[in-house]
């Protein structure tokens, strides 16, 4: 019984605790509501913009353009104001992503033709690096750093999309626990996305007689293991 009773009140004391945190860090850190989401991300509406020496801007943030990176691909259509859209999804071809933001395929637009996107990286943060090209587009930066000319024009083109690596296990796509599910909520290892952990938890007892079942078991152990998610 005191086993128990010792667990109840560390448990209640952990989860008043995690909700602190919770509420302190929305309160001081607005960017940890911004993601939309990390498995299928669209553009943000600032950094959108990607930059051509032979054709000027591209807006990959487009209204209309409706552009989303997956793990899979990237698709919608991009906008030049002198070329026109620049569909990332066309039916011969397409740009792909091989789930750790690797780029490659070809994009195709009426008047500017092929434009291939191999090189393309996306990081941890969402930010695309390097460069796409096109007989008529000519080298594409999607980012100032490229060249290190930020401090002259700060452009770059930004997803809520993250990398597998990046994302927690219980929504990284991956069958972490070699169960046959996958992530949050198919797996029942998962409490939530931000779970790092898909392994099942098994109730069991605690000690003095007594027995823990489902999810307080799952918060109590999970918080042991110092995991417990928001």
């Amino acid at each position: 019984m005191t086993h128990c009773l010792n667990d109840l009140l560390w448990l209640k004391n952990s989860l008043v605790s995690v909700c602190l945190l919770a509420v302190t860090v929305v309160l001081i850190w607005p960017g940890a509501t911004v993601l939309a989401s990390s498995t299928d991300g669209v553009i943000d509406p600032t950094d959108k913009y990607a930059w051509s020496e032979d054709i000027g801007w591209i807006t990959f943030g487009e209204p209309g353009g409706n552009v989303h990176l997956t793990d899979a691909a990237m698709t919608g259509s991009a906008w030049s104001a002198n070329l026109g859209w620049i569909v990332l999804n066309p039916a011969s071809a397409g740009v792909f992503n091989d789930g750790e933001g690797n780029l490659t395929g070809q994009a195709w637009g009426e008047n500017t033709g092929w434009i291939d996107f191999a090189g393309v990286t996306v990081d941890s943060q969402g930010y695309f690096h390097g460069y796409a090209n096109g007989t008529v587009t000519g080298q594409i930066s999607f980012n100032c750093a490229n060249s290190a000319s930020c401090a002259a024009s700060d452009f770059k083109v930004r997803t809520d999309w993250r990398p597998r690596s990046a994302r927690p296990a219980c929504n990284n796509a991956l069958d972490d626990d070699g169960d046959g599910l996958l992530d949050y909520p198919a797996d029942p290892g998962c409490s939530s996305i931000w779970d790092t952990d898909e392994t099942d938890l098994v109730s069991g007892g605690l000690g003095g007689g007594g027995y823990w079942t489902g999810g307080i078991h799952r918060i109590l152990v999970k918080s042991r293991r110092g995991i417990l998610e928001p």
